[in-house]
């Protein structure tokens, strides 16, 4: 059971930590390809990367017909509507604004699994989230007057749909894992999130002389890293951990992103947000610490599901 939990944390660590850094990339490649245009390019090299993996370990790509939906869902608005949601919610309103609002997802994702599951919300719970909101808000350097803009209004509704988005996409794919291994659910969400790319790019004004070598590296460097082994990653972290707690994690992000930029782009680290990175690391040492998210779903799923 430990050992299991282990393994979950692991994964989501790495989901964390190639997600922070594509930040970075994001940064780069969207200065000349339009948001939806990288969207739609990095979930067709991650598609092509996860059926050569799949096809490495003779992986059936049979799905049953009843689990359609929850594929679909997953795919079509976990990752194209959430990256829609995401990249405009951000153009609408301020990074800080933004980020606060993306930090409510494990706010989100407790709530609904407390109604699906019938799980209780501890003190503790509560207390770690709260200290995880106030650590974002540090990290990313919270601007009162951009918070209560009144002309972010459509901004704070397309980060508003972002949650929704991802939660919906954390409660589509977990009951896949009762029947398929998280690689056989990651290659046909990202199928699907690529076929919903499509529509949107061929909308999209994109100058393709001015995309550079440098800037095709970055799109791989997501394609692999943040598209195929991060969402592949975080799968199998949602599977043993569940949604709740696998969601506290999430808010590691900024942290790392904050990090990667003082390197590789020379930004400012400051001391808030060092103390900020601090709070968001110590809220998610209680979570990880109180015994939650042990794995006891996980073991019974690993009973029925396929394996490689």
């Amino acid at each position: 059971m430990k050992q299991n939990k282990l393994t979950g944390v692991i994964a989501i660590l790495i989901a964390v930590f190639v997600w922070g850094i594509s930040f970075v990339n994001i940064r780069v490649a969207v200065q000349v390809l339009p948001a939806m245009t990288l969207g739609g390019l990095r979930f067709a090299i991650a598609s092509v990367l996860l059926f050569i993996v799949m096809r490495l370990r003779k992986e059936s790509l049979a799905l049953q017909r009843e689990d359609f939906l929850n594929v679909f869902i997953a795919g079509a608005v976990g990752i194209t509507i959430y990256f829609y949601f995401e990249n405009n919610g951000v153009k609408y309103t301020s990074a800080s604004a933004a980020s606060l609002i993306i930090a409510s997802i494990p706010v989100f994702s407790v709530i609904i699994e407390s109604l699906i599951y019938k799980k209780a919300v501890s003190p503790r719970t509560i207390i770690s989230l709260a200290l995880s909101v106030i650590g974002v808000c540090l990290v990313v350097g919270l601007d009162i007057e951009a918070l209560l803009g009144s002309g972010y209004l459509k901004g704070y509704l397309m980060m508003g749909g972002a949650v929704v988005s991802w939660v919906a996409y954390s409660v589509a794919s977990t009951p896949l894992f009762e029947k398929y291994s998280q690689l056989k659910v990651i290659f046909w969400q990202a199928i699907i999130g690529l076929a919903c790319f499509i529509p949107f790019a061929l909308m999209e004004q994109t100058v393709w002389a001015d995309v550079t070598r440098e800037i095709w590296i970055h799109v791989v460097i997501l394609g692999v890293f943040a598209s195929a082994i991060g969402f592949w990653v975080y799968l199998c972290a949602l599977d043993i951990l569940g949604i709740g707690e696998s969601s506290y994690y999430l808010n590691l992000i900024p942290v790392v992103t904050i990090i990667a930029g003082y390197f590789y782009l020379g930004e400012t680290l400051s001391m808030i947000q060092l103390v900020g990175g601090l709070v968001i690391i110590a809220s998610v040492f209680m979570i990880s610490a109180s015994g939650k998210g042990d794995g006891n779903t996980a073991e019974s799923n690993k009973l029925t599901k396929e394996t490689a």
